[in-house]
């Protein structure tokens, strides 16, 4: 896959390799808008090198469209992150899920995936809502939260509740319909 000399992926190797990014970076198209949707074919041509380009552009790694080692691993951490939330909102975590019914600013569990992802969401609508997954409530987060909090006319305090669980949810599914 990669040169060892300068870990650099060259076009022509690999096809099925390819199409594991490709589809990797199709995924996360749906998911963030910075990154462009392509086809699956197994041809790193111009079409998958812009994608890249995009990635890593939006995730501060690599450069140019070339896929790399750094920028490959990042790809496969970042759409794993992304596969894990999308499992924990597959079935809506009940607020009562919640590890002590609170999400604090700077817990690192498996409920700040989906609070990260419903927050991506609404970033469709406005930008400053767009959060990276890391499922560490940290501070991009805890700022995203406290501003649809001061929005929403509640304490703007970084922490999720039950009632601010429900409106993030609400808000979310609402900006699905009418989009």
């Amino acid at each position: 896959m990669f040169n060892e000399s300068d870990s650099v992926f060259y076009v022509g190797n690999n096809a099925e390799f390819i199409r594991r990014v490709q589809s990797r970076l199709r995924d996360l198209s749906g998911k963030d808008k910075r990154i462009p949707p392509i086809f699956i074919d197994g041809i790193y041509g111009s079409e998958t090198r812009e994608a890249v380009r995009a990635f890593q552009k939006a995730y501060k790694v690599g450069e140019g469209g070339n896929l790399d080692q750094a920028t490959f691993e990042t790809l496969d951490r970042v759409w794993n992150l992304a596969r894990r939330a999308d499992r924990l909102l597959g079935y809506r975590p009940h607020f009562n899920d919640f590890a002590g019914n609170v999400i604090r600013p700077g817990d690192k569990i498996d409920d700040v995936y989906a609070v990260q992802l419903l927050l991506r969401e609404l970033s469709l609508q406005d930008d400053s809502f767009f959060v990276d997954m890391t499922g560490i409530y940290d501070e991009k987060t805890v700022s995203a939260v406290k501003k649809l909090q001061k929005i929403l006319g509640a304490e703007d305090n970084g922490i999720v509740d039950r009632d601010f669980w429900n409106s993030l949810v609400l808000l979310t599914e609402l900006s699905r319909k009418y989009k």
